[in-house]
Protein backbone atom coordinates (compact mmCIF):
# COMPACT_ATOMS: atom_id res chain seq x y z
CA UNK A 1 0.00 0.00 0.00
CA UNK A 2 1.13 3.40 -0.73
CA UNK A 3 0.35 6.78 1.78
CA UNK A 4 0.94 9.59 -0.31
CA UNK A 5 1.58 13.39 1.23
CA UNK A 6 0.96 16.38 -1.22
CA UNK A 7 2.91 19.72 0.46
CA UNK A 8 3.98 22.88 -1.14
CA UNK A 9 7.42 24.37 -0.68
CA UNK A 10 8.87 28.07 -2.26
CA UNK A 11 9.19 28.93 -5.16
CA UNK A 12 5.50 26.99 -6.12
CA UNK A 13 6.76 23.39 -5.70
CA UNK A 14 4.43 20.70 -5.57
CA UNK A 15 5.95 18.14 -3.63
CA UNK A 16 4.55 14.14 -3.57
CA UNK A 17 6.01 12.31 -0.53
CA UNK A 18 5.35 8.50 -1.25
CA UNK A 19 5.38 6.17 1.29
CA UNK A 20 5.36 2.26 1.42
CA UNK A 21 5.98 -0.26 -1.87
CA UNK A 22 5.73 1.61 -4.86
CA UNK A 23 4.23 -2.13 -6.71
CA UNK A 24 1.32 -3.23 -8.22
CA UNK A 25 -1.50 -2.64 -7.18
CA UNK A 26 -4.60 -0.77 -6.89
CA UNK A 27 -2.68 2.16 -4.30
CA UNK A 28 -0.33 2.53 -6.87
CA UNK A 29 -3.02 3.52 -9.69
CA UNK A 30 -4.44 6.16 -7.42
CA UNK A 31 -1.23 7.82 -6.66
CA UNK A 32 -0.85 8.20 -9.94
CA UNK A 33 -4.07 9.41 -10.64
CA UNK A 34 -3.45 11.90 -7.71
CA UNK A 35 -0.22 13.36 -9.49
CA UNK A 36 -1.66 13.29 -12.79
CA UNK A 37 -4.38 15.64 -11.09
CA UNK A 38 -2.27 18.06 -9.93
CA UNK A 39 -0.23 18.48 -13.27
CA UNK A 40 -3.49 18.52 -14.72
CA UNK A 41 -4.52 21.49 -12.65
CA UNK A 42 -1.85 23.71 -13.09
CA UNK A 43 1.31 22.03 -10.75
CA UNK A 44 4.35 23.32 -13.04
CA UNK A 45 7.37 22.34 -10.59
CA UNK A 46 6.71 18.56 -9.16
CA UNK A 47 9.15 16.54 -7.31
CA UNK A 48 7.88 13.38 -6.20
CA UNK A 49 10.02 12.61 -2.64
CA UNK A 50 10.45 8.33 -2.60
CA UNK A 51 12.79 8.94 0.78
CA UNK A 52 9.55 6.51 2.46
CA UNK A 53 9.45 4.14 -0.45
CA UNK A 54 10.82 0.56 0.33
CA UNK A 55 11.11 -0.82 -2.96
CA UNK A 56 9.73 -0.68 -6.15
CA UNK A 57 8.93 -3.14 -9.15
CA UNK A 58 8.06 -2.72 -12.48
CA UNK A 59 4.66 -0.88 -12.13
CA UNK A 60 6.19 1.74 -9.66
CA UNK A 61 8.53 2.67 -12.61
CA UNK A 62 6.11 3.04 -15.34
CA UNK A 63 3.92 4.69 -12.95
CA UNK A 64 7.30 7.03 -12.80
CA UNK A 65 6.99 7.61 -16.20
CA UNK A 66 3.66 8.05 -16.86
CA UNK A 67 3.83 11.06 -14.53
CA UNK A 68 6.89 12.03 -16.13
CA UNK A 69 5.12 12.11 -19.67
CA UNK A 70 1.87 13.61 -18.61
CA UNK A 71 4.04 16.47 -16.81
CA UNK A 72 6.30 16.59 -20.05
CA UNK A 73 2.81 16.78 -21.83
CA UNK A 74 1.46 19.53 -19.31
CA UNK A 75 4.52 21.74 -20.10
CA UNK A 76 5.56 21.14 -15.88
CA UNK A 77 8.49 19.35 -15.11
CA UNK A 78 8.92 16.79 -12.54
CA UNK A 79 11.61 15.66 -10.42
CA UNK A 80 12.33 12.47 -8.01
CA UNK A 81 13.91 12.83 -4.76
CA UNK A 82 14.96 11.19 -2.33
CA UNK A 83 15.33 6.95 -3.42
CA UNK A 84 17.26 4.91 -1.11
CA UNK A 85 20.42 2.97 -2.73
CA UNK A 86 17.93 -0.23 -3.73
CA UNK A 87 15.23 2.09 -4.99
CA UNK A 88 17.87 3.95 -7.05
CA UNK A 89 19.94 0.82 -8.01
CA UNK A 90 16.31 -0.09 -9.94
CA UNK A 91 15.85 3.39 -11.07
CA UNK A 92 19.41 2.85 -12.83
CA UNK A 93 19.45 -0.58 -13.53
CA UNK A 94 15.88 0.26 -15.86
CA UNK A 95 17.77 3.65 -17.14
CA UNK A 96 14.79 5.80 -16.46
CA UNK A 97 17.91 8.12 -15.03
CA UNK A 98 18.43 8.97 -18.56
CA UNK A 99 14.90 10.58 -18.85
CA UNK A 100 14.42 12.63 -15.51
CA UNK A 101 16.47 13.68 -13.07
CA UNK A 102 17.36 11.91 -9.79
CA UNK A 103 17.96 14.18 -6.56
CA UNK A 104 19.41 13.08 -3.24
CA UNK A 105 16.21 15.13 -1.54
CA UNK A 106 13.51 17.20 -2.11
CA UNK A 107 15.42 20.33 -1.59
CA UNK A 108 18.13 19.31 -4.01
CA UNK A 109 16.03 18.98 -6.18
CA UNK A 110 14.05 21.71 -5.81
CA UNK A 111 16.88 23.67 -5.60
CA UNK A 112 17.44 23.00 -9.39
CA UNK A 113 14.20 24.61 -10.36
Amino acid sequence: MILLTIRSMPPEITVVELSGRLALGNSLREAEDKIKILIGAGSKKVIVDLSKIELTDSAGIGMLMMCHSTAATADAAMRVAGANERVLSVLRMTRVDKIFSLFESTEAAAAGF
